[in-house]
This record gives structure tokens, C-alpha cells and sequence, in this order.
């Protein structure tokens, strides 16, 4: 069946600030042209598209880029309602988490006070929880059939890892030299402690190997063994929630503070949860619980703690556990937050 597509009447929009010829600041203005022209172009599509269906209400969790307000200008246009819902932990404010619509469906009360400082205008702040909560109880049987395999190789003791993925320039981000160390840290354990068990769940899985270089060879030997399994995908960006690694071990580490919703899941979960800081991010409020029982400067003092830990368990209840901070990042904690969504949306 043939699905119908929208274009649009494709009308050309012409810029506010005119580019005026000799102008000192000719650069400047032909770029303040092309962002204009584009933002009206968008608006004009958008409310087209609006304006043809019926559309009243649109819902995005996309705020990662201007485009948004372009919608949200349309929509307003257009008589409806734009509505944005938090995907990722926002734990500091930023102008480039600022967004102007409707509606926020935010984690928490605390989600409004960033989003005020960051600079974001809504007429309401609406707090649901964590919107992938629903994905626990749906995720347990499979975590548990892979957490069995595992065990039936050796694995006594199971850590799942999330990275935060890696750019081949490390002055733009975390090279992939960095990423691939701690790969390696965790394999070279593994391979000397024959009771672990590992659990990959890498944000862009697709060319993880190649980025690894060398530290790929230890991985393929830790997989061979059985003890190790890899959540890979094909697709550039990971489509498996961090839950799904996070039920199947007892302790789930996530490499980088900075961007932290994945640790947020798997705690959420209910996993003991680790995150490791080596870029010095004492902003975060995640600082403000006991250190050494969540955040760690480097793997090697995480790595002794989480002996410490597993030789009593008994003696360090708190480790890995953050409960006053999911109190306060997700008031309500009962897998009902999407349902939330859905209910104020109709």
C-alpha cells in the first residue's frame, strides 16, 4: 500500500535582516540570513502540515536541536499544543537544553528548576518519572535467561558496562584510545578472575570493534569463553535500554558522569550502580552522596571498592545504592510514567 508523502509547497522565505553589500560584517549577516530563511521555511512547512490534517497536538522528545522551535512556532500557528517529554537526565542547567513550548513532561520537580535556568519558556511543567520505567518488568525474563548463560560458563560474579561511545579526535570528545582502556581494564580482569562475567551494552554499537582496535582481540577471546556477551547492533545509535544488561548483573558500572542516564536506568532498576569520573565532573549533584559509594575518579579505586564489596557485602549496604537521589531525579518509581504521558496527552 502506498503511504502518502508531505513536501510541503516548498515556498522560498526571505530573511528580516537584509545583506547589505560592503557591510563590515558581511559573514555575519549572510549567516544570520541562511538561519532565519531556514527557520522560516520550517515554520511555513510545519504549519502547512498541521493545517492540512487537523493537527492540534505534537509530542517530541527531540530537543537536541533548533528545529524544534520551528514546530513549536507552527503549531502555535496553528492553534495546537507542542509538548516536549525528557528523555536523558538534565542534572545541570545549559542554554543548549533550552526549548519553548507548551508542555514539558519532565522527570521530576527538579527537571523544572534546570529547565527555568537553562533559559526554557512552558506554560506547564508536568512531572511523570522516568518514562522508560515500563521497560523493567518487560526485561526481566531475557536478563535472567542471558544472566543464566553466563553462569553456566563460570560466571559467578556479573558486571554490566555502558559507555558513552567515542570520536576519533579526543580534543572533541573521548577519543578512542580512552574508551578502548576501559574496555581493556575490564576484560584483564575478567580474564584473571575466571567468577566474573561481563556485560557490554555500548551506546553505538555498530563499529565498536573497529574503534577498539587491538583491546577487540581480548574481547573476542572473553566471548569465546563464554563468560562475556556483547549487546550489538547493526544501526549507528543502540536501540536495547541500559535495563536489559542492567537486570543481568549485580553490578552495573557506567564510564562517564557528565551523561549519566544510563546509570540512572539501571539504578532505577534496582541494580547496585557505579559511575566512573575521570573528567573531574564535581558539578554534578551525584557528588553530593558518600564518596566511594557511587562515583569513582578512576578504575582503579572503583575496582577495589567493588572488592571490598564483594568480599563482605554485608558490611557496605549503601554500595552502589543512591536512594535519596531517585527519590528526587523520579518521585514516583512505579513504572507507570509513559502511562502518565498518554493520560494527559488525551
Amino acid at each position: 500500500t502506498a503511504i502518502p508523502v508531505f513536501h510541503g509547497n516548498n515556498k522560498k522565505c526571505e530573511p528580516i535582516i537584509s545583506a547589505k553589500k560592503n557591510s563590515p560584517f558581511m559573514r555575519e549577516r549572510r549567516f544570520l540570513n541562511r538561519e532565519q530563511s531556514r527557520f522560516f521555511f520550517e515554520v511555513a512547512y510545519w504549519r502547512e502540515f498541521f493545517e492540512r490534517y487537523n493537527v492540534k497536538a505534537y509530542i517530541s522528545e527531540n530537543k537536541w536541536d533548533n528545529q524544534h522551535y520551528a514546530i513549536s512556532e507552527a503549531m502555535q500557528q496553528a492553534g495546537g499544543i507542542m509538548v516536549i517529554w525528557q528523555r536523558a537526565f538534565e542534572d545541570i542547567s545549559a542554554p543548549s537544553l533550552a526549548t519553548n513550548v507548551d508542555i514539558i513532561f519532565g522527570f521530576s520537580p527538579k527537571n523544572a528548576e534546570v529547565e527555568i535556568s537553562s533559559g526554557s519558556q512552558a506554560a506547564y511543567h508536568i512531572a511523570v518519572g522516568y518514562p522508560g520505567d515500563h521497560r523493567f518488568s518487560l526485561l526481566r525474563s531475557e536478563a535472567e535467561v542471558l544472566r543464566k548463560n553466563l553462569e553456566q560458563h563460570g560466571a559467578k560474579k556479573v558486571l554490566a558496562y555502558f559507555d558513552e561511545n567515542s570520536t576519533g579526535d579526543g580534543r572533541w570528545g573521548h577519543g578512542h584510545e580512552h574508551m578502548a582502556k576501559s574496555y581493556e581494564f575490564l576484560l584483564r580482569k575478567a580474564e584473571e578472575n575466571q567468577e566474573i562475567g561481563l556485560i557490554f551494552k555500548p551506546k553505538k554499537p555498530a563499529n565498536l570493534r573497529k574503534r577498539l582496535g587491538k583491546t577487540a582481540e581480548l574481547l573476542r577471546k572473553l566471548e569465546d569463553t563464554g563468560r562475556c556477551y556483547l549487546f550489538e547492533e547493526s544501526s549507528g545509535s543502540s536501540s536495547i535500554p541500559p535495563a536489559a544488561a542492567a537486570l543481568a548483573s549485580d553490578v552495573a558500572i557506567h564510564g562517564y558522569l557528565h551523561a549519566s542516564t544510563a546509570a540512572l536506568e539501571a539504578a532505577l532498576s534496582g541494580t547496585r550502580t557505579l559511575i566512573l569520573d575521570q573528567n573531574g565532573w564535581k558539578v554534578s549533584s551525584l557528588y553530593r552522596i558518600e564518596e566511594g559509594n557511587v562515583v569513582f575518579q578512576n578504575w582503579e579505586t572503583l575496582w577495589k571498592s567493588l572488592e571490598s564489596y564483594w568480599m563482605e557485602p554485608e558490611c557496605f549496604p549503601e554500595f552502589g545504592r543512591f536512594e535519596s537521589f531517585l527519590d528526587q531525579a523520579d518521585p514516583f518509581r512505579d513504572g507507570k510514567a509513559a502511562a502518565r504521558i498518554g493520560q494527559f496527552m488525551q
